[in-house]
Formats: structure tokens, sequence, C-alpha cells
């Protein structure tokens, strides 16, 4: 599976001009899960700034990581080292780091609070400055903590809110929805704040060559997928989680990735038991289990989360996927097909959050990193160069977006534990587990 986007310096031509004109060298991106990142150069600071490098783990888009890491090189004079990857390989990575003893990385970006806390078992960090036994992050408190908006603050003193991440459904502008082209209209505000039209450039690209030796009826066939007739079919797109499932010829080409390993399947994850558990606790699993044999599970190699998944709507493999909105308006910003679909039965929100890496080798950078990326001037760079949603009290949305509920918290063991016993097939409803246990009778009077 390509990635979402072709992966490029941190540094654009533009940024390298102005961010590292005083710092005197890039920040590089750098993925894989065998390569170890070379430390990046020390810089030598003009008055003010603090200096040093930074080693930077994230599972966020390059749109994201474009929007933050330049202006705090630019800002702080420090040197940035980025290593991209899911939530679920960067946190082995540093599993295995803080086993070896040697620490690389000083702070991870990317995930809700649920990665960053102790599974059972282990040590809760607990307040700040107390020991972090049993997690690889450590105790830290931005002094912008308590302009945060509600459910956006610090998490057990660790884990630190950046944005607000939405889960929902892309939609390409490829391959046909129970017959009809094009693409969601609930994604057309959201392709509005991205300054783009979503889901026009496909069809347009067929019409143009047909135009030349055919009429306006072939024309129209080409935004469809085999449609007989002359007219234009209206886009259709799922309306939600039940819609989507019910509809096998879209079922057939979801694309969702593993929610061990990313935070934006863990995110629908949780979504499906929270919107669709409302009346029935098994309605969730039951559908966890129905898309689980119908998917396409995309390979989250070298990507971050929700990108491998979007990829493939994009590559024209899959016609809709289980991702996040920012990864969404990112690719409408830069003119691909893609539009969105908030799903009808409920939209969930969580945080993607930043932590400091325990036993890090640049805690002052790392302190400064997570006091800059909760500042109000990153937090605004944020919504209007990355179209991401802010945690800042204050600081505005993207313009067009719809309204969405506050985050929630995601509990990521539990949810784990079930969809494991989906996947493996172990997984029964409570009914009939109730009736698979034996029931106490009276002893027979014979």
């Amino acid at each position: 599976m390509a990635r979402l986007l072709a992966r490029r310096t941190v540094l654009r031509a533009a940024l390298a001009a102005s961010a590292c004109a005083g710092l005197g060298c890039l920040a590089a991106c750098s993925g894989g899960k065998e390569n170890v990142p070379a430390e990046p150069a020390p810089t030598n600071p003009s008055e003010g700034k603090l200096g040093g490098k930074l080693v930077l783990y994230t599972s966020c888009t390059e749109s994201l990581v474009n929007a933050v890491v330049p202006a705090f090189m630019e800002e702080s004079g420090t040197a940035v080292r980025v290593v991209r990857g899911t939530t679920g390989e960067l946190l082995a990575r540093l599993g295995q780091e803080a086993a070896s003893g040697e620490v690389v990385a000083d702070v991870m970006w990317g995930g809700d609070a649920s990665w960053y806390v102790p599974t059972s078992g282990e040590k809760n960090p607990g307040e700040p400055g107390s020991d972090a036994d049993g997690s690889p992050f450590q105790a830290y408190v931005s002094a912008d903590n308590a302009s945060m908006r509600e459910g956006c603050g610090n998490v057990a003193g660790v884990a630190t809110p950046v944005t607000r991440e939405v889960a929902v459904i892309a939609v390409g502008a490829g391959p046909a929805l129970d017959g009809a082209g094009g693409t969601a209209a609930a994604g057309d505000a959201a392709a509005d704040s991205a300054g783009k039209g979503a889901g026009t450039d496909a069809a347009a690209e067929g019409t143009d060559a047909a135009a030349e030796d055919t009429d306006a009826t072939t024309a129209a066939d080409a935004t469809t997928t085999g449609a007989a007739s002359s007219e234009p079919v209206a886009p259709v797109a799922p309306t939600g989680y039940e819609d989507l499932l019910d509809r096998a010829d879209a079922t057939a080409a979801v694309a969702i990735e593993r929610p061990e390993e990313s935070a934006a399947a863990l995110a629908h994850l949780a979504a499906l038991r929270a919107d669709l558990g409302k009346t029935d606790p098994d309605a969730p699993w039951a559908y966890a289990g129905e898309l689980l044999a119908m998917a396409q599970v995309t390979s989250t190699d070298e990507v971050g989360d929700g990108e491998a998944a979007l990829a493939a709507v994009l590559e024209g493999d899959a016609v809709c996927a289980l991702t996040l909105e920012q990864a969404c308006l990112a690719s409408a910003a830069e003119g691909l097909g893609v539009s969105v679909v908030y799903p009808e039965e409920g939209t969930l929100v969580t945080c993607g959050c930043t932590a400091i890496v325990r036993d890090c080798a640049h805690l002052s950078q790392a302190r400064a990193w997570v006091d800059f990326v909760t500042g109000e001037a990153c937090q605004r760079a944020l919504a209007e160069q990355a179209f991401s949603r802010p945690v800042r009290e204050g600081v505005e949305d993207p313009s067009g977006l719809p309204e969405v509920p506050s985050p929630q918290e995601v509990a990521r063991e539990e949810l784990l534990a079930t969809w494991g016993s989906v996947e493996d097939g172990s997984w029964q409803p409570e009914s009939e587990s109730d009736a698979a246990e034996p029931s106490e009778e009276a002893p027979s009077g014979e």
C-alpha cells in the first residue's frame, strides 16, 4: 500500500528559507521499523533562544508536522529530527528503547490519551513529578493547561492534548456507491474549509477526454460507473456506519486499519461502541465482525494514523475509509478527490496528545515543545494551515466545519480485548453467553 502523501523533508523550500536560515540545520523525516534516527546536529542559537536538539516520534500527518515543527525550530533555535509511524509502532519502539537503556526519542506526538497511560498492572504516573514506573513517559504539565477547552486538559499529568480529532468516513471520487458516482454532499463544508471542491477531479478528467468526440450523454456517463441513463446520477455516499454496512458493494471496498496499531482505527471502534451500543451492547461487536469479514485491512507500515486507510481511497483501491477528519481535509486542500461523512449515529471526538519520553536526553527542549504546541500561536497555525481543530479556548475551528461534541475518553485496553475476541472468532453476544452458562435447577422429585 503506497503512502497517502509522498514522504518529504519536513521543511519545504519556503520553510527552509526562513526557519532554517538561523539554525544551520534541517529537520528530517525518517521511518521504518529498522531505522534508528541519527541525532540532529546541535544548534548555535542566537541570543535568547534555547538551542540544542530534539527527537520527535509522531503518528501525525505530514500536514500537521509541517505546520508545527518549522515554527518550533525557528522560535526555540532547536534542531528537530522527526520519526513517523503509527502510534502502536512508535510505542513499541519506545518500549524497546526503555528496555535497552538507550532512549532515542524525547517526545511523542499523536494518539489519544489512552495510548499514554499505563495499562492494567502498571503504575499510574499520577501527579507531575512522580515516578512513572510502567510507562515510557514522564510527567509534565504545560503552563497553558488552564487555557484549554473543556475535556482538553492534561491527562494524569502526562498526556497533553494538542488537537481534537474527529472520526469520519472518507469517501472517494472514483469508484461508485450503489451505482452512483461522485462523493458525499456531507463533505462539502469540510472541503470548503480546505479551499477545494471535494470529489470533482476524477470525474472532470474522464469528462474532458470524452468531450472531444461524444455528446453530453457520454460525458455524463463518465461521472458514473456503467449507468445507462443519459442524466447524471446524483452523488451517493453512506450516511453512517449502519448504512455503510448495508451496502454490500461499498462494504467490500471499505478500508480500515488495525486498532492495536492505529489511534484512528481505535477511535472508530470507540465510536461504534458508543453509538451502536446505545440500546444493544452486542450491536457494535456484531457490526465489527461483519465489517472485519468484508473490509480491506490496510497495511500501516511507515505512515501515520489514518493515512493508510485514506490512501486506499485516494488510489482507487477502496470506496470508503474509516479515518480522521484532519487527514481528509488536508487531502482535499491538495486537490485530491475525497469528501467527509460524519456518521449519523454520532460523531466521536478524541484529543491527539503529546508527551515527554521518560529518561529523554533533551528534557529542556522537550518541555519547550509541550509549551509551544499548546500556545496560542501554534494552535492558530494548526487550525489555519493544517485544517485541525484546536484544543485551546479562544482559537476557532477552521471555517465551514460542523459543530462536534466534546472529546471523549477511550477505553483502549477494554476495546482491544473485545476486538481481539471478534477477530479470532471467540466473541459471543451476551445473550448467547448467558444461555451457555449452566443454570441451577431444582432437584427432581422423582
